[in-house]
């Protein structure tokens, strides 16, 4: 099971545009704030939870879905080297997932725009109305879909809800430190294996 955003892609620079175009629009100061890593990966109402007040929240959803369902979604791009690992993986004979806390309808776009929906066999995101946005509940629904052996299953992604996430489901994970999460972050949360670059990765999972 992969994430998407900063594991198969550099996501940022569409989300943070998006995430401040909300902003911007409900003339909200973020001028103190000058790194936005942490926006990338947890659902979108819990990030803007952090800064707006819960009766905006709901509105700045829909201003930054409004942007990057037209022009964010494209600012993006596929880290070196994924699609030759999932090329491998695939032609090795595994069963290959993405699981996104992102509303499935953008994951399949995205994975379209960048040729990968190919390589695996099932792509699960969040619904756009607030079902199954959380990694937890995710991959079990991912699981029982898929009727997958947790013991044969592993979830590689970025930030500590990937991790915490799998181990809740009680399968193995690794984290993917060349993404938005850093080391210690994924360290902390417990990953089974972290991997600083996609050919790290590639060990890994040899």
């Amino acid at each position: 099971m992969f994430d998407l955003d900063g594991t198969l892609t550099d996501s940022l620079p569409g989300i943070e545009k998006c995430f401040k175009h909300a902003l911007d629009t409900l003339n909200f100061d973020y001028t103190g704030i000058h790194e936005w890593r942490w926006i990338a990966g947890p659902p979108l109402k819990d990030s803007f939870s952090k800064l707006l007040a819960p009766e905006d929240v709901e509105r700045a959803i829909a201003l930054y879905r409004e942007r990057f369902s037209s022009v964010g979604w494209m600012e993006n791009s596929l880290y070196p080297g994924i699609a030759a690992l999932l090329d491998r993986l695939q032609t090795k004979g595994k069963k290959l997932y993405i699981v996104s806390s992102k509303p499935e309808i953008f994951v399949r776009k995205i994975a379209d725009y960048f040729n990968i929906s190919k390589y695996f066999t099932a792509i699960h995101g969040a619904e756009l109305h607030g079902g199954l946005q959380h990694k937890p509940e995710l991959i079990a629904y991912a699981l029982a879909s898929h009727n997958l052996e947790k013991a044969y299953t592993v979830m590689i992604g970025d930030r500590k809800m990937d991790i915490e996430g799998a181990k809740a489901n009680n399968i193995t994970s690794i984290g993917t430190a060349y993404g938005y999460g850093c080391y210690q972050e994924l360290k902390n949360a417990g990953a089974d294996a972290i991997a600083n670059s996609v050919d790290e990765l590639s060990v890994l999972l040899s």
